[in-house]
């Protein structure tokens, strides 16, 4: 696995592809971390009243993607 904290970002040209697979793979991975985690907060917030448009502009989605995560 390759350490994030002392991994030159510029060496991308220099990696195989099973190391650039592992970063792309570490990377996805923190992704769906914060996604789960900015749903719980949409779901929470909406419950609270806070509209659609304005949950989706905070967040940096769609409106789209506000509702499939409230259906979900």
């Amino acid at each position: 696995m390759v350490d994030m904290q002392t991994f030159d970002f510029h060496a991308y040209d220099s990696m195989t592809i099973e190391q650039l697979s592992a970063v792309r793979d570490q990377g996805l991975q923190r992704v769906d971390s914060v996604t789960k985690v900015m749903r719980d907060h949409v779901r929470r917030e909406h419950a609270e009243g806070t509209p659609i448009l304005k949950l989706a502009k905070r967040a940096g989605v769609t409106r789209p993607t506000i509702y499939a995560w409230l259906s979900e």
